[in-house]
Formats: structure tokens, C-alpha cells, sequence
């Protein structure tokens, strides 16, 4: 615990050190210092003085927007002036001619012929007479599958009356003989030896006990 508070204490020594020499020249980098002249006894080589410039003198920039505006002014003021002229030239009050005779003439409707009535035959009858048909023929195999239906019930029941008029035959109580005791059963003696028990060898826990 002491060597490690001691490693801290020597780093937070080095770390300020570092940190007051940083600052110290820091410091000295922002002091000016004067360059001394040399020494010595000529003049010092002055150089001469340049010619004056000419003032620059503004130019107009030579846009390609400004030449497209101009552009668009002048073709509006042309269109302008164009159906300026145009309702000026429609104003005027000219007298149109009298026609005479028609220069499309339209040709006569021709009259068709009146239409002749003819008998049509409609489907209508034809097919009420098919429909009252297959009502017909449905009726019948109704009817057919009717009796159908009532002779299998009918032999149904008479199979059902003969089954039950054999059960009832067979119902019919029936006295049974008396038994014959003079032969009774007897039971015989069991011979089989009775089990021998035998013990096991016990070698683990007689080891135990010894």
C-alpha cells in the first residue's frame, strides 16, 4: 500500500513539473523580441519606391441572364404589338355578301320504304312446351321412385314381422333338466413338496463384521 501511494505521489510530481515548464515556455514564445541592428557604420540599402498602379476602372459584368431577360422584353413587346395589330384589323367593319344560292348544297333525305311485318317465332313457345315435357317426365319418375320407395318399405316391414315372430318363437321359456349329483367333484390333495429355504452367502457383510 506504501509503494503504491509513493508510485502516485513521484507521477503527480513529474506531471506537475511537466505542466509548470510547459506553461513557463508558453510564456517566453509570446514575449517579443527586437532584432538589434548590426554593427556597423554604412547605411542600411533602402529599397526603392514602386510606381504607382492605375485605379481600376469598373466594367459591367456581361451576364448571360441580362441577355436572355432583354431577349424575353423584346419577343413579349413583338407579341404585344402583333395582336395589337390583329384586334385593330378585326375592329374594322367589313359588309359580308349576300348568297344567292347555297355553296354546299345538301342533298335530299331519300325516303326508305315502310317496314313489312313478319310472323316470327318466339322461343317463348317452344320452349313451354319443352318445360311442360320435362315437368312431365319428372312427375313420372317421381311417381316411379315413389313406389319404389313404398314397396321396399313394405317388404322392410314384412321382413321385420317375420324376424320378429322367429324371436318370439325363440323366447319361449324352456324347462331345463335337473343336474345329476351322484358323480360329485372332489378335489385332490396337492403333493408338491414345500419349498427348502437356503440362505445366501453373505461374504460382503460378513467382511463388515469381522
Amino acid at each position: 500500500m506504501v509503494i503504491s501511494q509513493e508510485r502516485g505521489a513521484e507521477k503527480e510530481r513529474k506531471f506537475i513539473t511537466e505542466l509548470m515548464r510547459k506553461q513557463w515556455e508558453d510564456e517566453r514564445t509570446r514575449v517579443p523580441k527586437a532584432n538589434p541592428y548590426p554593427y556597423t557604420t554604412d547605411y542600411p540599402v533602402v529599397p526603392p519606391k514602386p510606381e504607382p498602379k492605375q485605379c481600376t476602372k469598373p466594367e459591367p459584368f456581361q451576364l448571360e441572364s441580362l441577355a436572355r431577360h432583354e431577349e424575353e422584353l423584346q419577343r413579349e413587346m413583338e407579341e404585344r404589338r402583333r395582336k395589337e395589330k390583329e384586334e385593330a384589323q378585326m375592329r374594322i367593319f367589313r359588309a359580308q355578301p349576300i348568297l344567292k344560292e347555297d355553296p354546299i348544297p345538301v342533298p335530299e333525305k331519300v325516303r326508305k320504304p315502310l317496314t313489312e311485318v313478319q310472323v316470327f317465332n318466339l322461343h317463348v313457345d317452344s320452349r313451354a312446351v319443352e318445360r311442360s315435357e320435362f315437368d312431365q317426365k319428372v312427375k313420372e319418375k317421381e311417381m316411379m321412385y315413389k313406389r319404389y320407395r313404398e314397396e321396399n318399405e313394405a317388404m322392410r316391414m314384412m321382413e321385420e314381422e317375420k324376424a320378429l315372430k322367429q324371436l318370439r318363437r325363440t323366447m319361449v321359456p324352456h324347462a331345463r333338466p335337473v343336474p345329476n349329483f351322484s358323480n360329485p367333484f372332489c378335489p385332490q390333495k396337492y403333493e408338491k413338496r414345500k419349498t427348502a429355504t437356503v440362505t445366501p452367502p453373505m461374504s460382503s457383510a460378513a467382511a463388515l463384521m469381522r
